[in-house]
């Protein structure tokens, strides 16, 4: 994969050293299936992409929201607050307000 990612990085224009061995690195660590370099090009794509496959969904015109995990633990329950209009959307990992109550 090491060629691969060369490639990669070549067609990128990407040159600087550091990153060239960060990415390769990493590459080594994680064994990704591929390797791109986006840019602001490639928002709408990436968005597409996440939609269709249920890591973003819609929440509006134009607007986005994705979901941690149900067991995700890695945050601080105890200072985690969801505010809605129901206490039963609020999960069973983190503390509830009304959703109209004021700071």
């Amino acid at each position: 994969m090491s060629a691969a990612i060369d490639t990669v990085l070549d067609d990128a224009g990407v040159s600087n050293r550091a990153i060239r061995e960060f990415v390769q690195e990493w590459a080594t660590i994680t064994t990704p299936e591929r390797v791109q370099v986006v840019g602001a090009d490639d928002d709408q794509r990436l968005i597409a992409e996440a939609l269709d496959a249920g890591e973003l969904l819609r929440a509006g015109d134009g607007r986005c929201y994705a979901r941690s995990h149900v067991k995700d633990t890695a945050r601080s329950e105890e200072r985690t607050v969801v505010a809605t209009a129901r206490e039963s959307d609020h999960g069973i990992y983190n503390n509830w307000r009304p959703a109209a109550k004021k700071s």
